[in-house]
């Protein structure tokens, strides 16, 4: 498809008093949230709803220096728009190319000069890359795509055939990770810095049925934890660089992040974060009320205990810490509500509620509805 427009390069300045977040919603908006202070309180309002980003909005990526949000479409085939931020928070679509089915998360890396987005494609065993920002009155299509071969998989249902949740980078910008959900495995994807391709050199391998989802590097980059939405793991790996790809050191470290190391019925794992020494790790569906924010902490060698605060309501599937560390703020999926809580930056605790917003419409829980990301522009 051709492009709406050329990119602006905005030098943007939010205002000292507000902060913009921004969610994507399966029913095909995204949505521009402005979180202001309200006398004493603080007052979460719904901006703008633009209807874009193809038919099932998925994931936005911030690219901070030029403003723009990144948006993946779940959609087959899929969508790839680039939004741009205005001066006043607004977005404005600058232009919507076609990608492989299904792209659910998305990741920048950088390749020699050039600068490229990683999608993650659950629905397509795949994962495509983009060189960007797009220039020019041209077509455009994925610089690479790298397709896994349907076996190995795991077990269970939802696993018949590969399936990346995520992509993120390494800390030293050399390595795009995949936690692959359908083959209970990290996959360990090295940048080409040439051309930006993404060649396989290692994986983590997990026992089979367990599915990590997501990941995040933390201990200064030496520890990645991920979260498996299977079984329920929180995992701890110590990471090992070598000349020809990243690797772990021995076996990794699991535990359930949950009160007595159970999840109750039903429950899942869903996004983590990592702030400091502090773990959030979102669960859906533990509560009658549909879902917590888990807090723990590590010390590089133990994880300490857990403490669980209510996310607000169903099925909390994303969630995001602003830069200063003092708010958290969850994107619940069913009840379609983002709740904006205090956050102490010090212990990392998350405290009480500061700001509550419905937005769209509601979905069903386990269904592909409702509010599927949300990211903090400041």
């Amino acid at each position: 498809m051709k492009l709406l427009g050329q990119f602006l390069a905005l030098s943007l300045a939010l205002p000292a008093l507000a902060s913009n977040i921004y969610i994507t919603h399966y029913d095909g908006h995204v949505y521009a949230l402005a979180l202001d202070k309200d006398g004493d309180a603080l007052k979460l309002t719904e901006k703008q709803a633009l209807k874009t980003c193809g038919a099932m909005p998925s994931w936005l990526t911030l690219q901070e220096e030029s403003k723009i949000l990144w948006c993946t479409d779940e959609n087959t085939p899929g969508t790839l728009t680039p939004l741009q931020i205005g001066r006043n928070g607004s977005i404005k679509a600058l232009a919507e190319v076609t990608t492989p089915p299904g792209g659910v998360n998305s990741a920048i890396y950088p390749a020699g000069n050039k600068t490229f987005l990683a999608v993650a494609h659950y629905g397509n065993a795949s994962i495509s890359s983009f060189e960007i920002p797009f220039t020019g009155n041209k077509t455009i299509e994925p610089a690479h795509v790298h397709r896994f071969n349907l076996s190995p998989h795991g077990p269970k249902p939802g696993q018949e055939q590969p399936r990346p949740h995520q992509v993120f980078l390494d800390p030293k910008k050399e390595y795009i990770i995949a936690p692959d959900l359908g083959s209970d495995r990290i996959r360990i994807m090295k940048i080409d810095k040439k051309d930006g391709r993404l060649n396989q050199c290692g994986e983590i391998l997990y026992p089979a049925g367990v599915g990590p989802r997501q990941g995040v590097f933390m201990d200064d980059g030496s520890k990645l934890y991920t979260v498996s939405e299977l079984e329920g793991y929180l995992c701890r790996h110590d990471i090992a660089y070598t000349d020809s790809c990243l690797g772990v050191k021995g076996a990794g470290i699991c535990d359930v992040p949950y009160t007595n190391r159970t999840l109750p019925k039903g429950a899942t794992l869903s996004g983590i974060q990592g702030v400091g020494s502090t773990i959030h790790v979102s669960i859906r569906n533990d509560t009658q009320e549909g879902g917590s924010i888990a807090t723990l902490h590590t010390d590089g060698k133990a994880i300490g205990p857990v403490k669980l605060t209510g996310s607000g309501g169903s099925i909390p599937r994303t969630f995001v810490v602003n830069k200063q560390g003092t708010m958290l703020a969850v994107a619940n999926q069913a009840s379609s509500n983002v709740v904006v809580f205090a956050r102490d930056p010090k212990t990392g605790q998350v405290g009480k509620k500061l700001a509550e917003l419905k937005v769209g419409k509601e979905g069903k829980v386990g269904a592909a509805e409702g509010i599927s990301s949300i990211v903090w522009a400041e």
